[in-house]
Formats: structure tokens, sequence, C-alpha cells
């Protein structure tokens, strides 16, 4: 999960006979929660803290890290179908290190669940990942110091099946007009479908000089808000050619294998994702939790490991004029 900077309010100082506190008592301390569940991962994680007042540049200075923490917070995840509650599981404090810093240099409070979530898969096939048994999550957090209860729901995605060009082919065509369509197959049980991806490439290549050999891993990641990428030639081998060096110590380079791995997540992520980018934050931070600031959304990823380019690709990479540079070889 992304780092967050947490909204600061700085007051400059005004000589007057009388101080007022301008400050309406509603603003003065606000949560900050967020939290991405991905059901099937072996950690789930909440982060909460707290909104305070700087007055002046010297407030901005946290002597006491602990200040941007509640004394007492409970968190729980409910599973839900059709409304009715399937299994609770309640997050327990957690401290982790954070960079040092004048501001937050000391330890960090989170909430955590070690494991996968109770979520069963039903009507699984060798073509599909089943549906989860579950409509959503709902994730509930009490803060007494407030006297708040504060709640959000997501939906549940069943594990994601990487796809190309409609199928799991480990094949790759790629050269010409040839182009090779990416996208996921996801199932929720409440009927929404994952429609903010992230689709992640990674390229295993050996590279050879004279006397060495070693491995390299060119990496590279795109959000796409349709939930597909389309691949064509020139954005793979283009790809390939920022992320090798141009050495002329370098002989040979073999492609040994591709890898790809796709995460969706729900609406709430599309939408907050919008907030951010295009309406920006100046007036209010963008949030998806009514009571607070932040963000709750689910997740779910998949991969598609050990694919190759057919062999036409292949010589189109290792021979044409525009790509022969990168001294690709078949062996």
């Amino acid at each position: 999960m992304k780092s967050v900077i947490l909204p600061l309010i700085l007051f400059i100082g005004v000589s007057c006979e009388t101080d007022i506190d301008i400050i309406p008592d509603h603003t003065k301390t606000v949560p900050i929660i967020y939290s991405i569940i991905d059901p099937y991962d072996t950690i789930q994680t909440v982060r909460i803290e707290r909104s305070f007042i700087v007055r002046d540049k010297e407030g901005a200075k946290l002597d006491n890290p602990d200040s941007l923490y509640f004394d007492s917070v409970n968190v729980q995840l409910e599973g839900l179908s059709n409304d009715q509650i399937v299994w609770t599981i309640p997050f327990t404090r957690q401290e982790t290190q954070k960079n040092p810093g004048d501001f937050t240099g000391q330890h960090h409070h989170i909430y955590q669940h070690q494991g996968p979530l109770p979520v069963a898969l039903e009507g699984q096939t060798t073509t599909s990942p089943g549906y989860p048994d579950i409509d959503y999550v709902k994730l509930i957090i009490g803060i007494p110091e407030l006297d708040t209860t504060i709640i959000a729901e997501s939906p549940v995605f069943s594990p994601v099946i990487v796809l190309n060009n409609g199928r799991q082919s480990k094949e790759l065509r790629l050269y010409g007009q040839n182009k090779t369509t990416f996208f996921p197959f996801a199932i929720s049980a409440s009927g929404e479908n994952g429609r903010d991806c992230e689709i992640r490439f990674r390229v295993y290549i050996n590279e050879y000089s004279e006397h060495n050999t070693w491995s390299t891993c060119v990496e590279w990641f795109t959000n796409r808000l349709d939930g597909g990428y389309l691949m064509t030639p020139e954005r793979f081998y283009n790809r390939l050619m920022m992320g090798l060096s141009r050495s002329d110590t370098i002989l040979v380079r073999i492609l040994k294998r591709i890898d790809v791995e796709m995460t969706v997540a729900g609406i709430s992520f599309s939408d907050f994702t919008y907030r951010v980018i295009w309406e920006g934050m100046i007036e209010e931070p963008a949030t998806n939790i009514k009571g607070a600031i932040g963000f709750f959304s689910t997740k779910s990823k998949g991969e598609l490991n050990g694919m190759h380019l057919d062999r036409v690709s292949l010589d189109s990479l290792c021979f044409s004029e525009k790509w022969k540079d990168l001294k690709f070889r078949h062996w």
C-alpha cells in the first residue's frame, strides 16, 4: 500500500489581545483509514491514524509519534452473503518501523489478521475460478475516544485467471500486425466486475559477454480502467529496448520467459483513483469512507508465468532492422 500524507492545517500566529479558538470541535480529530484487502493473501492489514492540528512550523516536527494514533481502536472484518454475516474476524494491533525522519520516525500502528480470509469458492472448474461464497466484506472500526463506529464495504472477487486472446496460452504472437490482448477473468458473487486493473509484465533474459553470463529482468506495469491491455509488438519490444543496457560488452541475449500478473479491484478503487487524479484534493481529501478520511477496497490477483514468443515473433526480435541491435538469439 502506498504511503499517504496526512492532512495538516497550518495556522500562522497573529498578535491580538484575546486568544480565540477558531477551530470547531468537529475538525480537531478525524480518523485516517487505509486498507486494501486481498482475501487470498497471507496477511490482511488496516492502517488507522488520526489527523492533528499544526499551529506553527515548529509544530510540524512531531516529537511524540504516538500523537498520530488513538489509544483504543476495535477493528473487525465481516464476510456477508445475502446481507447475512457468515464470519467475523477481529484484527489485532501491530507495530512496524517507518523510515527515519522528524515526522514519523518511530513505530507505526497497524491492525492485522494473519492468513487468508475464510472465503470458499463454489463451482470451480478447469476454466473457471468459481464464485466466492460471500458477496462482500464489511470493515467495522470502533473508536471509543470519538464515540463513533466507522463502516466500509467492498465486493469479493475470485482469484484472477489471466487470459491472453481469450485463452491461457503460453505462446505469444507479436510480429507484424499480430497483437495479444491480456485481460483478467475474475468473478464476484454480487455480480460486480473488477473495473480497474493493474497489469505487471516481467521478462527474464540471459545475457552473455566474452567471459560472463548473468540474468536480467525487465519489468513494467500499466493500469487499465477497462480491465484489459492490448500488447502490440512495438509496445513489447520498445519496453525491452528501454530496459536493457546497450553495452558493447554484451555479445548475445537469450529470452528465457515472460510472466504477467494482473490485479483487479472493486469499483470503489476506480472512483477513488478518478477523484485523486482528475479532481485533485484541493478543497478536501479524496475519501470513500463516511466519517473518516481514507480508502477501503478489495482486490484479487493472478499470474500467468512461463510464456514465450512463437518462432516467427522470435525471428522478428532477433533479425528485424528495428530490434536486431538488442542482440537476441534463439539459442
